[in-house]
């Protein structure tokens, strides 16, 4: 053992360019004991080089004798590590100046084997997206929480939670009492081909708390280099993935059979948790992977790569006919057609706290993570005004308080579909439905789910009172009934059902021209039927004004 607190493990491969810099924030520390371990994945002569550059005892370089797949280099790596606690930096990201400094102080606070944070992202000028590169995104709370561990990973196998939130060894420091304690069931720490968030996963299984910063101890950062972000972006048929699949030197496309072959994140994530624990805790039925939930994230996720939309549509598809799942079930929106602005300035929380920053980096003059780590750094308060809690809230000891801290967003909890045909999540709802129609009027789901739509709009116009009419059709009510009436619906055959369902209405018509009800029986029918079987004189003298022009409109199409 070397005596030190901590090890910071950069695996790298070919990335001198970055690698460099990935260095420099490691050394910027303020707390300056530690190890620093270098392992080169079998690169060209320019990484050792750049590693000798900084001629620094804590440094510790070690090269791989031949290239390995990623979770082999980083198994390596990790053998070199001789600290209680370890972390893997990546070869584009920063630890913070502050980060060692920062985790001390913490693990002087709390007797925790694992300690985790959100991390910050910079996106260097070589970022394969155009729209994203010289972008740091801050977040700015000052709160550090103790989680259960099971409790984040039963949300990530819903999807309520992404795998940020997990303690990886990624974005965490982990004790050696963890990695011993999954070695000694497996034989080796990283047993997957996505060494990140399975250390997540066997973490939180085997640990009953840890830590979790909202403060950032590091900087991911996404350079052209980017095994991450040359996935997240398929379209751009950028190398770093096809080397990353290269080395495995195995097929690692072929995914678990109760899933579908496809390289989507949200499958991935499936994949690498359904075959985790099937290692490890097989019979443990509190986890599990909740694949509406999954389906809905690639749904809402789609145009992250909008050029790539069509293949995601028919990886949803697949997997929602797998399991027997509806495609109206999920809101799908529709394609992209331009590149997403990339966001500037100051982000507010629901309660108009100020809860991010978005910083032009080329604006600022940052050109690399180190730097864009150092400001990071000038932007957040002191350390001391860190404040930790434990899960229920309640602090922990006499610690000095920050402001207001940041309550934690949970982005990745859908809210509940409701059929109360007036409501913001009906219309909703019913709009990702009908842009599925357009895009595939010959899916019997989507076609059924819009018949379903149509007949409770129409019972919803029967059942409500004269007096209300105006007011629903000028709101959320009057919304789904436009958009259901331009989706083309009805150029579907109506069902028997349907058939004698649309006889009655127009029977109401006829009969109760010059009755209140009139223009109810109206609003239902003209869900089923064109203008000329309407039955309704030319004049139409009973139509209300706030109607009129959206029913010459009707009878026009």
């Amino acid at each position: 053992m070397s005596g030190n607190l901590f090890s910071i493990v950069i695996p790298t491969r070919e990335r001198h360019d970055t690698l460099k810099y990935s260095i420099a924030s490691v050394l910027n520390q303020t707390y300056r004991e530690f190890e620093l371990v270098v392992m080169d994945n079998f690169s060209s002569p320019e990484t050792a080089e750049a590693v000798k550059s900084f001629d620094d005892p804590r440094i510790k370089y070690c090269r791989a004798p031949e290239r390995l797949s990623m979770s082999d280099n980083w198994e390596l790596g990790l053998s070199h590590a001789t600290g209680e606690y370890v972390f893997i930096l990546g070869d584009d990201d920063a630890l913070m100046p502050d980060g060692l400094e920062l985790c001390f102080k913490i693990l002087n606070a709390v007797n925790l084997k694992i300690v985790s944070w959100r991390r910050s992202f910079y996106w260097w000028p070589t970022a394969i997206a155009p729209w994203r590169r010289n972008l740091l995104s801050v977040i700015l709370s000052q709160e550090a929480t103790i989680w259960n561990p099971k409790d984040q990973l039963q949300k990530v196998c819903k999807y309520q939670l992404t795998y940020e939130n997990l303690p990886t060894i990624y974005n965490s420091f982990i004790h050696r009492d963890v990695i011993e304690k999954v070695k000694s069931i497996g034989g080796r720490y990283f047993m997957s081909y996505c060494p990140d968030l399975y250390s997540g996963i066997v973490n939180s299984y085997f640990f009953d708390s840890f830590l979790y910063s909202y403060r950032p101890l590091s900087v991911a950062g996404i350079s052209g280099h980017s095994t991450g972000a040359s996935h997240a972006y398929r379209s751009m048929d950028s190398q770093p993935y096809k080397d990353y699949l290269q080395e495995h030197k195995t097929d690692i496309t072929e995914r678990h059979p109760a899933l579908i072959n496809s390289d989507s994140e949200y499958i991935i994530l499936a994949d690498v948790f359904i075959r985790t624990k099937e290692l490890f805790f097989p019979d443990d039925g509190n986890f599990e992977i909740d694949i509406k939930s999954c389906l809905s994230r690639m749904a809402l996720r789609i145009n992250v790569d909008a050029a790539n939309y069509d293949t995601t549509l028919n990886q949803i598809k697949a997997l929602a006919q797998k399991y027997g799942i509806p495609l109206s079930a999920f809101n799908i929106p529709p394609k992209l057609t331009k590149e997403p602005e990339a966001p500037q300035g100051p982000s507010l929380d629901s309660d108009g706290s100020l809860a991010s920053l978005a910083i032009n980096c080329e604006q600022a003059g940052i050109t690399n993570v180190a730097q864009a780590a150092m400001l990071v750094r000038g932007i957040l308060p002191p350390i001391s005004t860190l404040r930790i809690t434990n899960k229920t809230g309640r602090p922990l000891g006499p610690q000095k308080t920050s402001p207001a801290p940041t309550k934690q967003k949970n982005p990745e909890t859908p809210a509940p579909p409701q059929k109360y045909v007036g409501s913001p999540e009906f219309l909703k709802q019913l709009a990702g439905c009908v842009n599925l129609y357009e895009i595939d009027p010959s899916e019997p789901s989507v076609t059924a789910e819009l018949r379903q739509a149509r007949k409770q709009i129409a019972d919803f116009w029967l059942s409500a009172t004269t007096d209300d009419l105006e007011n629903l059709y000028s709101g959320h009510a009057g919304k789904s009934h436009q958009i259901l009436l331009s989706s083309g619906i009805k150029e579907q055959p109506l069902t028997q059902t349907e058939q004698t369902f649309a006889d009655e209405l127009a029977a109401g018509i006829a009969e109760g021209q010059d009755e209140p009800k009139f223009i109810q029986y109206l609003l239902a029918a003209i869900l089923y039927r064109p203008a000329a079987q309407m039955p309704v004189p030319g004049s139409v003298p009973h139509l209300p004004n706030w109607f009129l022009n959206h029913y010459h409109k009707f009878v026009k199409a």
